[in-house]
């Protein structure tokens, strides 16, 4: 598996033939992630990608205007501008703002707005203006999605977006169904397709934990196995094209991300027996979704891989009983590949593309053996050894340091050892047994070779620096794990936290100044989250 980095530039490169524009979503949300999954504005790449989405924009329940989703982050932490700044190291770059999401789009919301053209209009004029006010080249609507009875209102809202944004040169694209039934329902193609400068189809999660059979979620070409179901990138964009959506204005979806699930049984081929979503990651910690992070960690570890010879699918990986699907480099290639011979206008990815995500996500295959029992090739890689010798289980069972990284430690669960890395700014400080401000900290650690560990100091935009972390009492309970694995917050503690680890539970604290949110799993300012 080659690094998130190669999967986008091959994107853009196959691209740059006939599909003239890379579109790239970036998901605001992964600024609140945790060591190599913080994904924040300077870590993108402003040439990448042709245009970059901002994800996410929210429509108000009371007002009907657009508005900021978070605006701690997008405003307090200037995310927008320094989101905006991409464009100085790359002025071809255009940047768009993307309005709603799975989460708002469940709002009533919009089905109100689309049903009143006064609504409509008043939506239409304040769009225009909080574009401008903020810098950004035009807007993206993720409505998902539009149900029969906002056909016509939706058909109304683009073309009159259109019209409002036509005389200030601002682009209009929107994130649609993969669905044909969804296409005929909320679409009236033609004139969405007459309004739109790109459709990004979302030609993914086409399959998931919610079914009973673990599957890609992503296929390239239909199989003996879908009978007809058109659940295939080639039948989703057809189903498009023919109902009058230009192919120059259609973009292809390519998931950077896979879908898993828990399949108890000895055919790990798909589709296969599932019991639903598999375990939860230690970057998405959203049971049934794997980064490439943790897809490449796992791989690394001595997952499996399955690929398909036929070049219908992309490959699969297990280990036990955890299963998941995703694209590769050969995958997203000969997707673009496809897209081009197409004529399609775009190729568009969902997922992180920044430094975070592909540093560590390089592995070499060692073995390479076919299976007898299915017409595929299986590929198991080797754990990595480079580093020296990992890090020690603590005795106590408590964290232990990494005594070759400083922003490294280790939790210990069934007798195995599993890192973890501090949030970006903080190293781990052995004397409190967590993360802590990186000048808090004395570091000592000495990496392969003798010398000092430095830190890279972190290119987020500067806050106030918080308050010094004050002492905090032993718990007077014991802590049951909700489920097996995960992060929970302390009940007794608002700085503090819990990490589950095979029904284990673990304690730590949050950097001084923050307190734990159980909305975003992740540490918060402590303002934020009521905690003081």
């Amino acid at each position: 598996m080659e690094p998130v980095r190669s999967l986008l530039l091959l994107t853009a490169l196959l691209g740059a033939a006939a599909a003239t524009e890379v579109i790239c979503y970036w998901g605001s949300w992964s600024h609140y992630r945790t060591g190599l999954g913080t994904v924040t504005a300077e870590d993108l790449d402003p040439h990448l990608c042709t245009i970059y989405v901002y994800s996410f924009a929210k429509l108000s329940p009371s007002t009907y205007q657009m508005e900021m989703f978070d605006p701690w982050l997008d405003g307090h932490l200037r995310n927008y501008e320094r989101f905006l700044s991409l464009r100085k190291r790359n002025p071809s770059l255009k940047l768009l703002l993307a309005l709603g999401g799975w989460t708002d789009s469940l709002h009533p919301k919009y089905s109100i707005m689309l049903a009143s053209p006064a609504l409509r209009a008043s939506f239409t004029a304040g769009a225009v203006q909080f574009l401008q006010q903020h810098g950004f080249d035009g807007l993206d609507l993720d409505y998902e999605y539009p149900s029969a009875a906002d056909r016509a209102g939706f058909a109304a809202w683009v073309t009159e977006l259109r019209a409002a944004f036509q005389p200030h040169g601002l682009l209009l694209t929107a994130a649609v169904t993969a669905s044909a039934a969804k296409i005929d329902a909320g679409y009236d193609v033609p004139a969405v397709s007459a309004a739109l400068d790109f459709i990004n189809v979302m030609a993914y999660d086409l399959h998931g934990p919610w079914e009973a059979t673990a599957d890609h979620h992503a296929p390239l070409l239909p199989r003996a196995s879908d009978a007809g179901s058109g659940l295939d990138l080639q039948s989703v964009m057809e189903a498009w094209r023919s109902r009058g959506a230009p192919a120059s204005k259609l973009a292809v979806g390519v998931p950077l991300y896979g879908k898993s699930w828990t399949v108890p049984g000895a055919d790990k081929g798909p589709p296969a027996a599932g019991r639903g979503a598999a375990r939860a990651g230690p970057v998405t910690r959203e049971a049934g979704t794997l980064s490439y992070l943790e897809i490449c960690h796992n791989v690394r570890a001595g997952w499996s891989v399955v690929t398909d010879p036929a070049g219908k699918i992309g490959p699969y990986a297990y280990s036990g009983d955890q299963w998941v699907g995703y694209d590769d480099t050969a995958m997203v290639a000969a997707k673009t590949r496809w897209a081009v011979s197409q004529g399609f206008g775009a190729v568009m990815s969902l997922g992180s593309a920044g430094p975070s995500n592909t540093t560590t996500t390089s592995t070499t295959s060692t073995t390479s053996t076919t299976t007898s029992t299915s017409s595929t090739t299986s590929t198991t890689a080797p754990s990595p050894t480079e580093g020296g010798p990992a890090p020690a289980c603590s005795a106590s069972g408590g964290a232990a340091p990494d005594p070759r990284d400083c922003a490294t430690y280790v939790l210990c669960a069934g007798g195995a050892a599993h890192t973890f890395r501090c949030p970006q700014g903080t190293l781990f400080d052995p004397s409190r047994g967590y993360c802590n401000w990186a000048s808090l900290v004395r570091c000592s650690a000495a990496p392969e070779g003798g010398a000092t560990a430095t830190v890279k100091p972190s290119t987020a935009a500067s806050v106030p620096a918080p308050p010094a972390p004050t002492s905090t009492p032993a718990p007077s309970r014991p802590f049951t794990c909700p489920s097996a694995d995960g992060w929970f917050a302390d009940p007794e503690d608002c700085h503090r936290f819990y990490k589950c680890l095979s029904g284990a539970a673990h304690r730590a604290a949050c950097p001084a100044g923050t307190g734990w949110n159980q909305a975003i799993s992740s540490c918060d300012w402590a303002a934020r989250v009521g905690c003081v």
